[in-house]
Formats: structure tokens, C-alpha cells, sequence
């Protein structure tokens, strides 16, 4: 009996098999034959993460060859992430002359008006150019993930979407609508995820990192199937969409950082159809210096949430002083928060709240706030988790004994009165870290909970900050 090998077996059985292999197994299956590499590349490029290292050649470039010398990988790729965490200032690689010359005649191709500009930068080797081009070729993706170092300088992507989404002529180009690019992730240009700042060096001398970049990731908003975004976005001294009037926006998930108070509201005018914002008040004072105080302004921020408040469902708001963080001390830093939330409880949809317990409470105890917190929420409320931020602040006075009582009281108002009968859950952030664990907290809540016939617990001890 003749024993049929690997390559000459049915498509139907070669499928099955390549879809029981890891990534390294079909990269070397990939490799055996032209027939093999047709079966295993669409899965091999569907999910991409590319870097911009300091190797002679990035692997953004050596895609970028590979797409314009087989242009059908473009189709297969749906998701890409760009990113070489933490390269802060990323490197020129002037392109070899034949990746150059089919970059030219691809950059041509769009009939875009700054092909100009952006011959120039791919003839230097620019991250930002071979960035762009890349986009350009993926008409099918899906999601698209664009971190440090390919968000420091974003000019001719910002261009380039403008050009194709919102401007005056946006159609007339040879450029792809992306009309399934759901997601797009576009990360700080400082990491608010580690302890890694940016050097004070980088800083002060490269312009990109403190100038605007607004204009850039704005026409974002106008894609025509976007639903989810996770954008860090400046602060302009003066906000504009880019195109005459804000678009009508897909968007139903929104996680945004570093945008401050004075630019939320028209933001969110964009928004129509939002459902999930998480917003992250963001101070460091090298930053923005136009808007960048250690105020909050919570009337403004009210004024935006009323953009979407017959549509939101989801609301979390949270806090960040990086100087404080940086320098492990805040004793002589403070925030001054004014105002309230006063749209916050005529938000008719909204199910689930996630805000600073000094958001509703105050910096410290006081009897004119009893029986106030239910009135500052909506009556639809189903779980509000309220967070220890700023529990490090100067004029922070709550000690965990004071909140849990507090909650002792307003549970039993609610009950008298019959507020926010929805309700199921909710978060304290108890201990807070300079009062301590409370003797018999865990029973309290268990108690409050069977009481009163609402789910209450603390402060886990995986969360920051947790202390005992």
C-alpha cells in the first residue's frame, strides 16, 4: 500500500492538522511547500504583532515588503498590534531602494494630496510612514492596537485618515474606508501601566512627546463601523473635530485617558451611541500645561456625561497624579475637586457606576452628606463599586470605621425610603491604607448584606494598596 506523505494529502485532512498547530509548528509547516504555505499563511498572518527594534531591519519593514510583494497577505490580516514597549524615541531606518521603489509606487497609488511629505519620510525611514503604509494595505482589519513607539509621531496618519474618513474631498482617494476595523487601541504616550516614566532628558527635547496629538487620532471617530476604543488623547488649547461638523459615531465602548475636563464635553458630542465610557483623570505636570491642574472640575464633567446620558449603561471614573506616584510622597500634593455630578442621577440607563468614594462622600466625614449619596446616583443604579483613589491625599480624613458606619446609615435610608430599588451591589473601599483593617469588617459586610438584601463587600486583597 503506497504511503501518501504530508503534502499530498487531502486539503480537507492538511486543514484539520494545521489548526491543531501552535504558531512555531505552522511557521516550519509553512516552509515545506508552496501548497503548505497556502494552507497555513491565512492563519499565520490573521493575528500580527510587530515591533520597531533597533535590529538593521524592524519587523514593520519587513512586513511592509512582504504585503507589497504578495499582496494577497493583506486580506488575511484582521488584527494588529504595533508596539516595542519601552523604545521612547524610536530610530530612523532608511529603507533598502527596492522595499523604496515599491513603496513609492504604493504611496502614489492613493492620489493622496501630502504624497509629497510622505515620500520623504519613507525615504528617511520613518516609523510613521511605514506605520501608515501598512494600514493602508489591510482592507479586511479588524482591530487595530498602535503603541509606543508608533504613537509618538502620527502626522501622516492622521493625514492619511482624514483624507479617507472626513475630509472635504474623502472618497475621491485611492484609500480604504476600513469599513470592518471595530476596535482601535491607541495607547499613552506615557505608560500609566508600570512605574516606568518617561527620562526627564527625553522629555524636555523631543517635541513629540508634549505636542498635540489630537488631530491625529480624532478621525478615528469617523470610521464607518468603529464600536470599541482605548485612546490617549492630549489636550488641544482649542478642540476641533476635524471635519465641519462631529461624526455621527458607531462607537459604544470608550476607555480615555489624559483628555481632561474642558475637552470631554464635545468629545462625547461625537458619541451618539455610547454605552461603556471609562474615563482616567490624568494629572502630570510636564503635560498639557494649557489644562494640566490638580483640580476637578466635576460640573464639567457632568456637562459631558450629558452627552450620553440616555444611552450609557456602563460609567467608570478613576484617578491618577503621576508626580505623586513618581516621587512616593504626597505630602505636599493635593487635589481640589469643586462641583458635583449633577447629571449623573438622570442618567436613565445606566446600570453599573465604578467613581472615587470622594467623588460622592468628601475628604472626610460630615453629617451635612448623610442620607445624600442615593440622591447623586441614578434610580436604574445596579452596582456601584466605589474606589479608594486619592485615599493618599493631604486632605484625606475618612477612616475605614467612619465609611462603614456611613454605609450602615445610608443602607437603612434607602431601605425607609425606598431609593435605587435595583440595587444588588455594592463596593466600599474599605480598609483605606492609613486606617487600617477593622476587627470583624468581613462579618460587618456580611452583615449589611443579609440586613439590608444587598450584596456589600470591600476591598479584595489582590486590589492596590490593600492593607490589613
Amino acid at each position: 500500500m503506497a504511503v501518501t506523505t504530508l503534502p499530498h494529502l487531502p486539503m480537507e485532512i492538511l486543514s484539520m492538522i494545521h489548526e491543531e498547530l501552535d504558531m512555531t509548528d505552522l511557521k516550519s509547516l509553512s516552509m515545506v511547500n508552496k501548497r503548505l504555505r497556502a494552507i497555513t499563511e491565512p492563519r499565520l498572518f490573521k493575528n500580527l504583532k510587530v515591533s520597531w527594534d533597533r535590529k538593521t531591519m524592524p519587523q514593520a519593514i519587513s512586513l511592509l515588503d512582504s504585503l507589497l510583494d504578495k499582496p494577497q497577505l493583506s486580506d488575511y490580516i484582521q488584527h494588529l498590534r504595533l508596539c516595542t514597549w519601552p523604545l521612547v524615541n524610536p530610530h530612523q531606518v532608511p529603507l533598502p531602494k527596492t522595499i523604496l521603489d515599491k513603496a513609492t509606487k504604493a504611496v502614489l497609488a492613493t492620489r493622496m494630496p501630502d504624497t509629497s511629505l510622505w515620500l520623504k519620510q519613507l525615504r528617511a525611514g520613518t516609523i510613521d510612514s511605514v506605520a501608515t503604509l501598512i494600514l493602508v494595505l489591510l482592507p479586511n482589519i479588524k482591530s487595530l492596537n498602535q503603541d509606543s513607539p508608533f504613537n509618538l509621531r502620527n502626522e501622516l496618519l492622521g493625514k492619511m485618515l482624514t483624507h479617507a474618513l472626513c475630509g472635504p474631498l474623502a472618497g475621491n482617494y485611492q484609500l480604504p474606508r476600513f469599513h470592518q476595523l471595530q476596535k482601535v487601541t491607541f495607547g499613552c504616550k506615557y505608560n500609566t501601566s508600570t512605574q516606568w516614566p518617561i527620562p526627564w532628558d527625553v522629555y524636555e527635547t523631543d517635541e513629540s512627546i508634549t505636542t498635540n496629538n489630537a488631530d491625529f487620532v480624532l478621525p478615528f471617530f469617523y470610521l464607518p463601523s468603529l464600536e470599541e476604543v482605548n485612546i490617549s488623547m492630549d489636550n488641544p488649547i482649542e478642540f476641533n473635530w476635524p471635519a465641519d461638523t462631529p461624526p455621527n459615531s458607531t462607537v459604544t465602548s470608550l476607555i480615555l485617558t489624559r483628555l481632561r475636563e474642558p475637552h470631554l464635553k464635545p468629545l462625547l458630542s461625537g458619541t451618539p451611541n455610547l454605552k461603556s465610557l471609562s474615563w482616567n483623570w490624568l494629572y502630570q505636570e510636564w503635560m498639557d500645561q494649557n489644562v494640566m491642574t490638580r483640580d476637578v472640575d466635576l460640573d464639567a464633567l457632568a456637562i459631558a456625561f450629558s452627552q450620553v446620558g440616555n444611552t450609557l449603561t456602563d460609567l467608570t471614573l478613576t484617578i491618577e497624579d503621576r508626580e505623586a506616584e513618581e516621587r512616593n510622597s504626597h505630602e505636599d500634593y493635593s487635589v481640589q475637586i469643586t462641583g458635583w455630578l449633577s447629571t449623573l442621577p438622570l442618567m436613565s440607563k445606566l446600570t453599573r457606576v465604578c467613581i472615587p468614594w470622594v467623588f460622592v462622600m468628601g475628604m472626610e466625614y460630615s453629617r451635612r452628606r448623610e442620607s445624600l449619596l442615593w440622591q447623586q446616583l441614578p434610580e436604574c443604579l445596579e452596582v456601584l463599586n466605589m474606589i479608594a483613589d486619592l485615599e493618599w491625599d493631604v486632605e484625606f480624613e475618612w477612616t475605614s470605621n467612619e465609611a462603614i458606619n456611613v454605609m450602615k446609615f445610608e443602607l437603612q435610608k434607602r431601605r425607609d425610603h425606598s431609593f435605587l430599588q435595583k440595587l444588588r451591589s455594592i463596593k466600599l473601599p474599605v480598609p483605606f491604607c492609613e486606617s487600617g483593617w477593622v476587627r470583624g469588617t468581613q462579618k460587618s459586610f456580611a452583615s449589611l448584606s443579609t440586613r439590608f438584601g444587598v450584596e456589600v463587600e470591600g476591598r479584595c486583597k489582590s486590589e492596590k494598596y490593600y492593607y490589613e
